[in-house]
């Protein structure tokens, strides 16, 4: 899909009508889609990114931003907050570069805190929402599809939350998908990561540990990023935290979306547990492209998803970016607050 903004058109926007039939998007089917081509907006008017035309001046960009000011980016077709720069300071580039990182291995979910020179092992206890035997067999086939090949930091994983409030980053793993600090064990090793030596925790099974199903913990305001741009590796895992009926819905029809062969009946099968919800919502990206998801009680609250194809690495400062994105003459997207390019196929 091609999205021309100054002529007021898509070309190539593909929908999820059949030929000859009603829209069914949100079904699965074998008949073709059909090349949707929409008409030319009014002089002086931009096209949002749901497709329709409309007016920079008449935008209110208050529901996208949570009640705050914003303004209206024509080239995106989506409000950008006047909040970006004081969420941006409170995790800079630096902060970003020495956070945690999480990656699924055949020992389970692996948390190396660079800073702390530690490497945690999370194999027991997890949420029972997430199937870690179907995340390491993903895991597996892309390295077995990839091998040979110079990649690092393969399957890394994320975190986000849908809630109330809106579709949010995390910069840190949520302590409720944590075993409980006073049930886990550990035993000490010593183990060699990044050429030195560092202290392997792993956590042990215990016949004792029950996760508490009332235990409510709040996330630290530092650790959010409101309305996220994420860059991911082909691969990676975003598990999604779900509070307060609120999931994340793949906005399938959004102009942004570069609609490669993604398959989103998993997020289709999520909604369809509402208002019985997981806890905890995994999905790995196997395709590259852009992908934006909408809250599900508000579709102008939106988190958009960068996965860069193989051989393409992510800066670890785009970890996450604030909506502001802007096209330069070489092709390139930059998220403005972070100040990181991240080349788009």
């Amino acid at each position: 899909m091609h999205f021309r903004a100054h002529l007021g058109f898509s070309l190539f926007a593909f929908s999820s009508s059949p030929q000859g039939g009603e829209p069914q998007e949100s079904q699965d089917g074998r008949s073709p889609c059909e090349a949707k081509l929409y008409p030319r907006c009014a002089s002086g008017s931009h096209r949002d990114d749901f497709g329709a035309c409309v007016f920079e001046a008449e935008v209110e960009c208050g529901e996208s931003c949570r009640g705050g000011s914003g303004s209206f980016l024509a080239a995106f077709g989506v409000c950008q907050c006047a909040d970006g720069p004081r969420i941006a300071a409170q995790c800079t580039s630096t902060c970003k570069e020495q956070l945690p990182q999480v990656f699924v291995s055949d020992a389970g979910f692996e948390e190396i805190d660079s800073v702390q020179g530690s490497k945690t092992v999370y194999s027991e206890g997890l949420p029972p929402d997430i199937d870690l035997a179907h995340l390491q067999f993903l895991c597996n086939k892309l390295k077995e599809g990839l091998r040979g090949l110079p990649l690092t930091s393969l399957c890394g994983v994320s975190f986000h939350q849908a809630s109330s409030a809106g579709l949010d980053g995390l910069l840190r793993m949520p302590e409720e998908f944590r075993p409980a600090h006073d049930s886990r064990n550990y035993e000490d090793s010593q183990d060699t990561f990044a050429g030195t030596q560092v202290q392997l925790r792993r956590s042990i099974s215990s016949a004792s540990f029950k996760r508490p199903g009332s235990r409510q913990r709040a996330t630290d305001p530092r650790h959010i990023v409101p309305r996220p741009v994420q860059c991911l590796q082909r691969g990676s895992t975003i598990i999604w935290e779900l509070k307060d009926g609120v999931y994340p819905v793949y906005h399938k029809e959004s102009l942004m979306n570069t609609h490669p062969a993604m398959d989103d009946g998993p997020f289709r099968e999520l909604a369809q547990t509402a208002p019985i919800l997981p806890q905890f919502f995994a999905y790995t990206f196997l395709v590259a492209g852009s992908f934006v998801f909408a809250a599900s009680d508000n579709p102008l609250e939106i988190a958009v998803v960068v996965v860069v194809p193989d051989g393409v690495r992510c800066p670890a400062a785009s970890t996450y970016g604030l909506w502001g994105i802007q096209r330069d003459s070489t092709g390139m997207q930059r998220i403005q607050q972070t100040h990181v390019s991240v080349c788009l196929p």
